[in-house]
């Protein structure tokens, strides 16, 4: 019996080989394509019109761009140009820029947050989803971002959403003053006003939240019954500084070194509102210095010179505004109180006249202006601006009392008393009322 002869093995043909390498090839290209076709694409840089900026401000927006075309997937890059150019108002290319940066880093809460800050007042609806990211993510530290998620919801409505963010504030900090004074305007709103005193009580030694905290007292109080406890809360708001804006390190690391004519004069202004004069002054002084062609560092200077008993400087500062912007309702209105500090009756009453005319709910234009008509001897002239005082702001006794005392001079006795009793409504306890009974007479 022969053997069996073994097979040979079969090997690829060269043309078989040659077809799988193409096959090969043609995956492999496929490949390239899918990846090249379907990756991430790099986002436009904006373009910036930077002719716009001082050159300082110019050099730091070239900078921030830079950093994005150095690093174009880098959240952080495109989030520092958001903020920067959200600072100088650019606004949608700077809500851009941030949602690119929220893309690429995902877990940092800050750009959600000052992308929501932009939209908040023009679009709450946009601004609270991303508002609930940014709080998802960093949670109650720091306060800020929960404490206007919860302020954008009440406004909203969402009073029981509103509610639950303020409540995990309180658990993390129970004595967050600025948290329990939004709660308090909350249950307010919802008609529970003893919950809502008891809270505003706990505030108003709070140097963070103490003249609203007694404005508020004052407003529960009224609608309480207790007329002279109002009265009273309203006077102790009417002397404290305005309450300081809610530390918020996420917008303050938003624009740093910043020394722009903005930037400068929204910081002088703050200063000036609470009264922190030492503080307001050498920001002011950098402004004259380095942005004298900016309307807005001599409407800063005015306000500050006046606060400084400085009437004539405060002119000529206010003069210089008024050139740029003529039509500049607290312009005018400065400009009025800089003259009548130098009994220059008849300018002041221009400058008062123009303001209410300009902005007429302005109360205490009308009130200037019928305390600068009255010095001038056109009694009966004041009495129109001094009704329109009292129509703007009914909380303010002055007005009441002048008119009173015009009235009884003009020989209408029954409305001055009118008037002296609905100045003692507002505060009994003013010293100037016995004063005035005594002139006018009771009935």
């Amino acid at each position: 019996m022969k053997p069996r002869r073994k097979s040979k093995q079969q090997t690829p043909s060269r043309s078989s080989r040659r077809s799988l390498m193409v096959v090969l090839a043609l995956v492999l290209v496929a490949a390239v394509f899918l990846v090249w076709h379907f990756r991430p694409s790099t986002p436009p840089i904006p373009e910036i019109p930077l002719q716009s900026l001082d050159a300082a401000s110019a050099a730091l927006v070239r900078e921030r761009l830079q950093a994005v075309r150095t690093s174009p997937r880098s959240g952080a890059a495109w989030g520092a140009l958001g903020t920067v150019l959200r600072s100088f108002e650019f606004k949608p290319e700077a809500e851009n820029c941030l949602a690119i940066a929220t893309q690429h880093d995902p877990k940092e809460p800050r750009w959600p947050y000052l992308h929501g800050m932009m939209l908040a007042k023009q679009s709450p609806d946009k601004a609270v989803p991303l508002l609930l990211r940014a709080v998802a993510l960093c949670g109650s530290t720091p306060a800020a971002p929960r404490l206007h998620l919860a302020a954008l919801l009440a406004e909203q409505g969402r009073s029981d959403e509103a509610r639950r963010e303020l409540e995990a504030l309180l658990n993390a900090d129970p004595a967050n003053a600025p948290a329990l004074m939004t709660l308090a305007h909350l249950e307010q709103a919802q008609g529970n006003t003893d919950l809502a005193l008891a809270l505003a009580d706990r505030c108003v030694n709070d140097p963070r939240t103490a003249r609203g905290a007694w404005a508020l007292r004052s407003s529960l109080l009224q609608r309480t019954g207790d007329t002279a406890g109002a009265r009273s809360a309203a006077e102790r708001a009417a002397n404290l500084p305005a309450d300081p804006p809610v530390p918020d390190p996420f917008e303050k690391d938003a624009s740093p070194g910043r020394s722009d004519a903005r930037a400068l004069s929204d910081e002088a202004q703050r200063y000036l509102l609470s009264r922190q004069i030492d503080r307001a002054a050498p920001v002011v002084q950098q402004l004259m210095m380095e942005h004298s062609s900016f309307a807005e560092t001599w409407l800063v200077a005015g306000r500050l010179q006046l606060l400084q008993r400085r009437p004539n400087e405060a002119e000529r500062s206010l003069r210089r505004y008024l050139a740029m912007e003529p039509n500049s309702a607290n312009g005018q209105f400065q400009f009025g109180l800089a003259l009548m500090e130098q009994q220059k009756l008849p300018e002041a009453i221009a400058a008062f006249t123009a303001a209410a005319q300009l902005k007429p709910d302005l109360g205490p234009a009308h009130f200037n202006l019928g305390v600068a008509l009255a010095r001038s001897g056109r009694k009966m002239e004041a009495v129109a601006p001094f009704r329109e005082a009292i129509r703007h702001n009914p909380e303010r006794i002055d007005s009441y009392i002048l008119l009173a005392d015009l009235m009884f001079d003009a020989n209408r006795r029954a409305d001055a008393v009118e008037l002296a009793r609905q100045a003692e409504a507002l505060n009994p306890a003013d010293d100037r009322l016995a004063q005035l009974w005594k002139k006018i007479g009771r009935e």
